[in-house]
Order: structure tokens, then sequence, then C-alpha cells
């Protein structure tokens, strides 16, 4: 595979009734591999390894720090206005389901 592949998400697929493993990268294929029958161990072209440990060795992070939790802030919600409706009648019937959606015809037992 393409060394410059390492740290990067590649699919790898054996078709049904083959023995190539084809891996892509987006919709490069990088590289194409006879897979040998029983293997178990990993098989690595040695210049690919040396390329692929030199880029992984390589990367340098930041150290790790700790960081101290927060202090938890005091949440105060805005005080708001009243709500006013103004004059008027807000009683509401309460709605006829029956009428609007149909009725079932079942008790609500379950039955």
């Amino acid at each position: 595979m393409d060394p410059s592949c390492v740290g990067q998400v590649v699919s790898c697929r054996v078709e049904v009734d083959s023995d190539e493993l084809v891996v892509r990268w987006g919709t490069s294929v990088v590289a194409r591999h006879v897979l040998s029958p029983g293997a178990t161990e990993a098989v690595w072209d040695p210049d690919h390894r040396a390329a692929a440990e030199a880029i992984a060795l390589g990367r340098s992070r930041p150290p790790l720090r700790l960081v101290p939790p927060a202090a938890e802030p005091a949440i105060t919600a805005p005080a708001s206005p009243p709500l006013e409706l103004g004059p008027g009648d807000y009683d509401v019937d309460a709605p006829d389901l029956d009428a609007r959606y149909g009725a079932c015809g079942c008790q609500g037992a379950g039955a």
C-alpha cells in the first residue's frame, strides 16, 4: 500500500471467490495484493514498511497536559415579564379526534 496513506481511512475489499485484496483511498486504487492461502502473519514490502514506519514515527504531537476542571458557572435565568394576553376568551374546547382522524372502533382496552 502507498505509505502516504498512513493514518488515512482506506477501504479494503476481497471479491467473492477471489484471492486479490484491493485497497482504495477515496476513489483511487492504492494497492492490489494476492492473498496467500492460510497466511496468518502480516506480509510487508520492506520498502513500504520502512517508509510507513518513518511517517508514523516522524509525527510530532504536543505533549499532553492536565487541564483542571472549570468551576461551574452560576446559572441565573434572566427575569422575564409576565405574559399579558389582553382581553378575550382563552378557553379552548378539547379537540374531537374522532371527527378529525376517524374512529378505529376500539374501546381503548386493546380489544
